[in-house]
């Protein structure tokens, strides 16, 4: 696996297809968003992967401090899963621990279908996720200049890129924030 990420702060909705398709053709492995919008209204990030159509890959963004848990989007992305080629989730956090805790959880659920976990900031016991997603959905923790890929409890770094400043295709094992 490539692990060629990329992170878009903002996309318009109706955008997404398109935005999607051209980061699959630089060799994206999957985008992550974290605002949507219409015109000048937010929209929930995950309401749109609902109504998105486009056949490259797409996923979401989350700041769990902003109320909804790596939990509870895993099983939200899980029955999106069923509707479109829902690719990523992104986890982040002002803690570092918080972030990976919240995506070490994320990514159990995501891959195993009763789920107990006791990490420092976050405990799961006898968590449900049924029925698993219908594909395999990458869960990446990011604080700061740090990013993971996080398969249960192990993580692959990924490195940090800022906006491309090429026009090639997107380096191995990164995430590109924009």
């Amino acid at each position: 696996m490539t692990d060629r990420w990329v992170w878009l702060r903002e996309v318009a909705w109706r955008d997404a297809r398109h935005v999607a398709r051209d980061w699959a053709a630089r060799g994206a492995s999957g985008l992550g968003v974290t605002h949507f919008y219409d015109e000048d209204v937010a929209l929930d990030p995950f309401v749109v992967l609902g109504a998105y159509e486009g056949s490259a890959p797409l996923g979401v963004a989350l700041n769990v401090n902003e109320g909804r848990s790596g939990a509870v989007a895993a099983r939200e992305i899980t029955a999106l899963s069923y509707l479109g080629p829902i690719s990523s989730l992104i986890i982040t956090a002002q803690d570092r621990q918080v972030a990976l805790d919240h995506a070490e959880a994320a990514s159990a659920l995501l891959t195993q279908a009763q789920v107990t976990l006791d990490l420092e900031t976050w405990k799961l016991q006898d968590a449900a996720n049924r029925p698993q997603p219908n594909h395999l959905i990458t869960v990446i923790a990011v604080h700061g200049d740090e990013a993971w890929v996080v398969d249960g409890s192990t993580r692959r770094p990924l490195t940090i890129v800022p906006v491309p400043h090429h026009e090639g295709e997107l380096p191995e094992r990164s995430l590109t924030i924009i």
